[in-house]
C-alpha cells in the first residue's frame, strides 16, 4: 500500500486534521468514526451503543481500566464484540471487533484504535486524509471527512474550555455535585469533568453561521453558510447558490409533494385492536402560539387536513 501526490486531498500542507471515516456497524451505518493509532483499545461510547438498539446486548466484565494522559483511570462498562464492515462490493471486508463501552459525552461515536487496525491491517495517513487496507480483490481505501473533523474538534475545545472554567471556580460540596466522562480527541485518552448538574450540556454550534440571501432583495431566501471555510470556497459555495437559486422552496406552498407512486407512509395498525385516544395535553401560552403558527403552514401548504372521528 502506498501514499502518493494523487491521494491528497488538500494542498500540501493546508490541514491538520484528524482522520474521521464512516463505516457499518451491525448493519448500521455509522459516522464521525476517530481513527487513531495512539488509543490501545478501540471505544464505543454508550450513547451511539444505545442507538445500535443493542444496549440490552450481553456485556463481557472489563478489569483492565483506561488510563487517561495524566494518569486518570477511567472504568468501562464491558466489553462487546460486534461485526465492523469497510469497504464497498467486491472490496468489501468484515471483521468482528471487540470495542469497550464507556458511558462518556464526545464529538466522536467510535475510536478506531490499534487492535482493530492490525485486525485490517489498515493504515491511515493524516497528512493525504486517507485510510488503506488490503482485501483479496485489491486494496480499499476511505477518505478522512475534513468537515466533519473540523466540527467535531470544535465541539471538543468547547468542552475543554467548559472544563477550564470549572477548575478555576470554586468546587461544589453539595451532594448534587457529580462527575460526567468526557473525551479529549488531541490524545483520545479520557479525563475526569467536573459537572454540578447531572443533565449533559447542550451542543452548540460546531463554528459561527452568517446569513447569506440567494435572492438578492428577498430576505426569504437566506442560507447560512459556515465561517470556517475557506474564502475561495465561501465564494465559490455562494456563487453556486445563486445560480441556482430557482431549484430552491422557499415557502411550504412552493414544494409540490411527492406521488404516492413513489412514497406513500403507511401507519401498520392491527385493526383487531381498539384504538385509544391520546390525552389532552396543555401547553402554556408561547408553545400554543407557535403550535398553531406551525398547523396553520402545514393547513395552507395542504400537507395536513383535519379528519373528524366519531367519538
Amino acid at each position: 500500500m502506498v501514499f502518493g501526490d494523487n491521494d491528497l486531498e488538500f494542498p500540501r500542507g493546508e490541514h491538520n486534521d484528524a482522520l474521521v471515516i464512516p463505516a457499518t456497524i451491525s448493519n448500521f451505518w455509522v459516522r464521525k468514526i476517530l481513527v487513531d493509532s495512539g488509543s490501545s483499545a478501540d471505544i464505543i461510547f454508550y450513547s451511539t451503543f444505545v442507538k445500535l438498539g443493542i444496549d440490552n446486548a450481553l456485556l463481557a466484565p472489563v478489569n483492565t481500566p483506561l488510563v487517561g494522559f495524566a494518569g486518570e483511570v477511567v472504568e468501562a462498562l464491558g466489553e462487546v464484540t460486534l461485526p465492523f464492515s469497510f469497504g464497498s462490493y467486491p472490496l468489501r471486508t468484515t471483521k468482528m471487533v471487540r470495542f469497550l463501552i464507556v458511558k462518556s459525552p464526545s464529538a466522536y461515536n467510535i475510536i478506531l484504535g490499534r487492535p482493530s487496525l492490525n485486525l485490517f491491517q489498515a493504515i491511515g495517513s493524516t497528512y493525504h486524509m486517507k485510510l488503506k487496507f488490503p482485501t483479496p480483490k485489491g486494496t480499499w481505501e476511505a477518505t478522512g471527512d475534513s468537515r466533519l473533523a473540523r466540527e467535531c474538534h470544535a465541539i471538543t475545545l468547547q468542552g475543554t474550555t467548559s472544563h477550564q472554567k470549572r477548575q478555576a471556580a470554586p468546587k461544589d460540596s453539595s451532594p448534587r455535585s457529580k462527575q460526567k466522562l468526557e473525551h479529549h480527541p488531541e490524545n483520545s485518552e479520557v479525563h475526569v469533568v467536573e459537572s454540578k448538574s447531572g443533565r449533559d450540556e447542550r451542543l452548540k454550534a460546531a463554528e459561527i453561521l452568517k446569513s447569506t440571501e440567494v435572492i438578492p432583495g428577498n430576505s426569504e431566501s437566506k442560507v447560512k453558510v459556515g465561517t470556517g471555510l475557506l474564502t475561495n470556497l465561501e465564494e465559490a459555495l455562494t456563487a453556486f447558490l445563486k445560480n441556482n437559486a430557482d431549484v430552491f422552496a422557499w415557502k411550504n406552498e412552493a414544494l409540490p409533494g411527492i406521488p404516492q407512486e413513489y412514497a406513500l407512509h403507511n401507519l401498520k395498525a392491527d385493526p383487531k385492536i381498539k384504538p385509544i385516544k391520546q390525552k389532552k395535553r396543555t401547553f402554556g401560552l408561547e408553545k400554543s402560539r407557535h403550535i398553531r403558527e406551525e398547523v396553520e403552514k402545514l393547513l395552507t401548504a395542504k400537507y395536513i387536513r383535519p379528519v373528524m372521528y366519531p367519538e
